[in-house]
């Protein structure tokens, strides 16, 4: 689920988007005019009218939801839905607040289909590339994300890897991080050309999640000599990283909210998610043990 800062901004930014077109704003000068009246207000000070689309309505209760209790929460989607029943977001939070990812991902598969139907094909395929940096592909892009999340989680990592491509045809500077997870799905199955593929795409990563899959990837191809390479990056961008792989260092029960490159923070997140690659792996927590 989104957070509630990011629901915040991206609340505001809709509302921006939406009082900018409802005003016919086109010119550079005309929008940055009105960017600069609206500069250190917030969403509560914003006076825009309240003629608002079934659409905008059912939105604004999603992001109220996302910050209020479940029960309230529960009443504000069902209110969403009634509204506008296409949105995605209404199936996103239904599924983050399933139990087991096979429920879950029932939601979020709705979420994709009613994103698809809103959107329509005409404008899919008229505007691939510039996702998500469009506010109202944001909903649909999330089911996606997370229909990919769960299918991975139970073990359907072809079509976890698909759902992951879509994502990045469709927003390639990749603003939620598919990359990241299309990366450890495909060290799950051996696609090591989807591998290849990334590291060409995006080559200028440095995090942990990347640095250390790229040592596993060429463990798994038994190419010592680069992953010994590779290792020196990896260990520079996060040191922390090894004694959680080894166990040294125990992982918290509750994962941290935010992470920082280099930090432990980092570290738990990469290795909560991708310790079991790790472990599958001949020789490769061995390496590690070489290396400490």
């Amino acid at each position: 689920m989104a957070n509630k800062k990011n629901n915040s901004s991206e609340q505001m930014m809709a509302k921006l988007v939406q009082e900018m077109e409802k005003q016919g704003l086109q010119s550079e000068e005309d929008i940055k005019s009105f960017l600069n009246g609206v500069i250190g207000k917030n969403i509560d000070e914003l006076n825009f009218g309240t003629n608002e689309s079934k659409e905008d309505q059912a939105q604004d209760l999603i992001y109220e939801a996302w910050e209020s209790s479940p029960k309230k929460a529960k009443q504000l989607i069902l209110q969403a839905k009634e509204l506008d029943p296409d949105n995605a977001d209404v199936y996103n939070y239904l599924g983050d607040i399933e139990n087991t990812p096979e429920k879950a991902l029932d939601f979020y598969e709705q979420g994709v289909k009613a994103g698809e139907k809103k959107l329509g094909k005409k404008f899919i395929k008229e505007n691939e590339g510039h996702f998500w940096l469009m506010i109202e592909t944001r909903p649909y892009m999330r089911s996606l994300f997370n229909s990919a999340r769960c299918l991975a989680l139970l073990d359907q990592n072809e079509e976890a890897a698909e759902k992951y491509f879509r994502i990045l045809k469709l927003n390639p500077d990749d603003n939620m991080g598919a990359r990241y997870e299309l990366f450890s799905v495909s060290l799950e199955i051996n696609a090591f050309k989807i591998i290849e593929a990334l590291l060409k795409e995006y080559p200028d990563e440095y995090g942990a999640n990347w640095t250390y899959n790229k040592v596993l990837y060429h463990i798994k191809k038994n190419e010592i000599k680069e992953a010994e390479e590779e290792w020196f990056m990896a260990i520079n961008t996060n040191r922390h990283v090894p004694r959680y792989l080894l166990g040294k260092t125990k992982l918290p029960k509750k994962l941290p909210d935010y992470m920082s490159i280099g930090y432990a923070d980092e570290a738990q997140c990469y290795v909560a998610e991708n310790l079991h690659l790790w472990e599958e792996t001949e020789g490769a927590l061995d390496f590690i043990k070489l290396k400490i």
